[in-house]
């Protein structure tokens, strides 16, 4: 795929000037809604309603056309039928009076084939003049920056409050929701970015803006379909790795198509979502289930420091809510801080009797704003806490705003994590915005703080992903494993390799296969036992007809003397005939038993959009029950396949479980790594699995006991 080019964004993002065509003065329609938006948000540039049909919009004098604006603008918003759009733009654009377009109608390529037509015209009118283009079919762009104020939205909504989240949505309608809940959630925006159908500027071209925008420290997005997984992954690590900007996306669509040609484990499991969850893990971005997760996420991490460590204290004045707090923060894998005895001792100095000293601290419904900030300040100022929730519920009226007060200029002056839970909104309405005045966070309940508290520690193991930049390259046998491919493909344009021949590349790429030879007969089966093997081996039948060897009877274990091995080739092939008659079986392999250990799977497989791709998950023969895998895109980095490992559900499994040793979890990463670097230079491979690799005890590294691999060739 070619490389997306870099497009300066500032004319779209930041104008100086805007042209409105298709402004109104019809009160309710879309036209006058974008224009009087422009204009009541405070835009700090010069407007031109552009109408060839009025002479006035609202007592300003309009423009006829684009062509006849008495000076060239940085953004031309175009908000008129889809038939017109091309030629609109293209007058203003010959005329030289456009640096960038903002298409707001709808009709286009989402519309069906006339109005795609439509869409390839106006970017060939964008793309041949060499300026950004964003929609057509999007709802717009806001900009709360006070040094421009543009609310290019033609929905009747007011301007977001200023804040430092940006978001950046495939959907306009979602794009109206986020809004009206941001409203009730008190969340501001810095930007905010409907792309529509995305037919010139994408996410990428945003997110590349977005590095280095300071008015942007949390980026929110909701994404449909990607179109450069590669670069999206560079440029979205250089955020949240080296510029520590956390990113959380909601992306629609986990259906797993395409799976139904699968010849592997990893063919099955990788499902159109596959590819996805492998690009947004590698970027260091957090995938969010639910808009109200993701809204938890941008209210705690926008302003507050991140948390150093596990352990929250909880000050409260109702003991129920405290309770709720406790458990949640159990739940989600956080402690609750044990007070030191010098603390409890200040507590007990000036808490009344009632009150409880411990940890949920409750101070009871009577609690004033004076009892409120010196429990805040002396919890906080405790070594053994490392961030804390402050919860009011329903007390005096008014009462909510002067704690608030106090509470703030505690939190604000520590550098612990604090977060806000005033129970009963419409109660504590000045409360909440004291709190938002002074940048601090606050939650509908002591869930939702919780959950954004529990994912501090996630973005401080991305940030820790830099120090395992690199993709690293082994020393292997390319040359080889290309003239075996090549023989393999000679008589077939797509071809199942038996075991035999997928461990001759895996060991070519250094992976740890078992001792193995195969047999061609029961005879031979003997002969090569007792010249070749000094213990147990397991006997398995190779055959491109045979996808699952146990189901069929062509496995055999635990093989120990040349007589074995003959009765065993001949109970294989009889079992496999029985099953499958005209199954075309190679021979058997006989291979060295591995010992003991957890059984994983590592597999390849290739996305048709975004290439190789390399699966990692817990094996043995339930791998497509409980689908305990993850992916990422190869080629990778070493951290990426540290984290592949940690992130899957059964890692306890590698820690070491009822007195078993720890696994060899480095020798795990190793085996990804190298199978990440055979998928990428052999595109060949289609399909691959080594189910299971066996790792054993730490520093006793790990064994290759099955293995598949399906290739094709390539079109010259």
């Amino acid at each position: 795929m070619t490389e997306r080019p870099k497009t300066d964004l500032t004319p779209l993002l930041a104008p100086q000037s805007i042209a409105v065509v298709g402004a109104s003065s019809k009160a309710g329609s879309f036209g006058h809604n974008l224009y009087t938006n422009l204009r009541d948000s405070g835009f700090q540039g010069v407007l031109y309603p552009v109408n060839p049909n009025r002479k006035y919009i609202e007592t300003v004098p309009t423009v006829p056309d684009l062509a006849s604006l008495p000076e060239p603008v940085d953004l031309a918003i175009l908000l008129v039928p889809a038939h017109r759009v091309p030629d609109v733009a293209r007058l203003g654009v010959d005329a030289g009076k456009v640096r960038s377009l903002l298409v707001l109608a709808g009709g286009f390529r989402e519309a069906g084939p006339k109005g795609a037509k439509y869409e390839d015209a106006l970017l060939e009118v964008a793309t041949g003049a060499g300026i950004p283009l964003c929609g057509p079919n999007c709802v717009g762009v806001i900009n709360t920056d006070p040094k421009v104020r543009m609310h290019g939205m033609f929905a009747d909504r007011p301007m977001p409050q200023q804040g430092r989240v940006a978001f950046i949505s495939q959907s306009g309608a979602l794009c109206l929701s986020i809004l009206d809940a941001a409203r009730t959630r008190g969340l501001g925006f810095s930007k905010f970015m409907s792309i529509g159908n995305k037919a010139d500027v994408n996410e990428l071209d945003l997110l590349r803006h977005l590095a280095t925008d300071d008015e942007t420290g949390v980026i929110l997005m909701y994404i449909e379909e990607l179109s450069y997984g590669r670069e999206f992954i560079e440029v979205a690590r250089e955020i949240t790795l080296e510029r520590g900007k956390p990113i959380f996306a909601l992306k629609s669509g986990r259906s797993p198509q395409g799976a139904q040609a699968a010849r592997s484990h990893t063919g099955s499991l990788a499902g159109s979502d596959a590819a996805y969850r492998a690009i947004l893990g590698q970027s260091g971005i957090h995938r969010v289930d639910t808009i109200d997760e993701m809204f938890d996420y941008a209210t705690g991490f926008e302003s507050q420091p991140l948390l150093e460590g596990s352990k929250i204290a909880v000050v409260t004045n109702s003991g129920g809510p405290g309770i709720i707090a406790t458990d949640s923060l159990v739940k989600h894998g956080l402690e609750i801080a044990e007070f030191s005895e010098e603390t409890s001792e200040r507590l007990r100095g000036f808490l009344p009797p009632h009150a409880s000293t411990g940890n949920p601290c409750d101070l009871t419904g009577d609690a004033d704003e004076q009892l409120f900030e010196k429990t805040l300040q002396v919890v906080l100022d405790d070594d053994n806490v490392d961030g804390a929730i402050v919860i009011l519920t329903p007390v005096t009226p008014g009462a909510d705003a002067k704690i608030a007060e106090a509470t703030s200029t505690v939190a604000t002056a520590s550098k612990k994590t604090t977060f806000f839970c005033f129970l009963g909104v419409s109660d504590f309405t000045e409360g909440i915005k004291v709190l938002h005045n002074n940048g601090l966070p606050h939650f509908p309940f002591p869930e939702n703080a919780v959950r954004a508290l529990a994912h501090m520690p996630w973005y401080r193991e991305v940030i820790e992903l830099k120090h395992g930049k690199g993709v690293p390259t082994f020393e292997v046998d390319r040359d080889g494993v290309r003239k075996m491919i090549q023989e393999y493909l000679k008589d077939d344009d797509h071809r199942l390799l038996s075991q035999h021949q997928a461990h001759g590349i895996f060991e070519a790429y250094g992976l740890p296969v078992m001792r193995n030879r195969l047999a061609e007969s029961p005879e031979d089966a003997a002969k090569l036992y007792y010249s070749e093997f000094t213990r147990s081996v397991a006997m398995k039948v190779m055959s491109r007809d045979v996808i699952h060897k146990s189901d069929v009877g062509g496995v055999i274990l635990g093989v120990d003397s040349a007589a074995e091995a003959t009765d065993a080739y001949k109970a294989i092939e009889k079992n496999v005939r029985k099953h499958q008659p005209d199954a075309r079986i190679d021979g058997v392999l006989m291979e060295e038993m591995a010992g003991s250990g957890v059984e994983v799977i590592i597999g390849g497989s290739r996305d048709e959009k975004f290439g190789p791709m390399i699966m990692f998950g817990i094996g043995g023969r339930m791998v497509e029950v409980w689908k305990d895998v993850n992916f990422r895109l190869a080629p990778m980095w070493k951290a990426s396949a540290t984290r592949m490992i940690r992130q899957i559900r059964g890692y306890k499994l590698f820690e070491g479980v009822r007195g078993a040793p720890p696994s060899d979890v480095e020798a795990a990463e190793e085996c990804i790594l190298r199978l990440a670097q055979l998928m990428d230079e052999h595109p060949e491979i289609q399909e691959l699995d080594i189910n299971p690799l066996i790792l054993y005890a730490r520093g006793d590294g790990a064994a290759v006991a099955d293995g598949r691999m399906a290739i094709k060739r390539l079109p010259e």
